[in-house]
């Protein structure tokens, strides 16, 4: 079992989830592991750097967003109910 399997192996995972959020994700890598694990409706991977747009592993849903934190509030409050 890798590093991210034992991390996540971990985590109380709802399923399905419908929103996602990995801030600081770079290209996504975490994201396409746990959307292996579970059913995930919406995937959001929010940035600073431009990678984050590269969408290396072209999954259906994934929303990236380039910003810096404070531009956080185009979403709604409770709007995520998984952040890694």
């Amino acid at each position: 079992m890798n590093k991210i399997e034992k991390i996540f192996s971990k985590i109380k995972i709802p399923n399905p989830i419908e929103n996602c959020l990995e801030f600081g994700g770079s290209t996504g890598h975490n994201l396409l592991y746990l959307s292996k694990l579970c059913k995930i409706n919406n995937i959001y991977n929010i940035d600073i750097n431009k990678v984050v747009n590269d969408k290396k592993y072209q999954l259906l849903n994934y929303f990236s967003v380039y910003c810096l934190a404070d531009n956080l509030e185009m979403f709604e409050d409770n709007f995520f109910i998984l952040f890694i």
